[in-house]
């Protein structure tokens, strides 16, 4: 991170490593050094996810696919996401 402090695949690496309870600071340090990565942006959706935060998750998986639509890891998640939870928000995945 020291010599590409903008690289969201990085930052995604140090979020996993992190304990659970500072993901959420490590993601908000990443947001602030590379705000719209995508790669970045999955990490936020599945953290809110994690965290049954259900209609945050689903803005950000929809903005992760939006900003950088080939990357299927983010595709086949927001999908389970939606499997998942849509009946839980009154949305439908369809």
């Amino acid at each position: 991170l020291q010599k590409f402090p903008t690289d969201g695949q990085l930052w995604v690496e140090e979020i996993s490593m992190q304990p659970k309870k500072r993901q959420n600071n490590r993601a908000a340090d990443a947001l602030k050094k590379c705000d719209n990565d995508p790669f970045v942006v999955f990490k936020v959706a599945c953290i809110f996810w994690r965290q049954r935060k259900h209609k945050k998750a689903r803005r950000w998986f929809n903005r992760a696919v939006t900003l950088r639509p080939d990357i299927g890891d983010a595709w086949a998640a927001y999908y389970r996401f939606e499997l998942e939870n849509s009946e839980d928000d009154g949305e439908s995945a369809k």
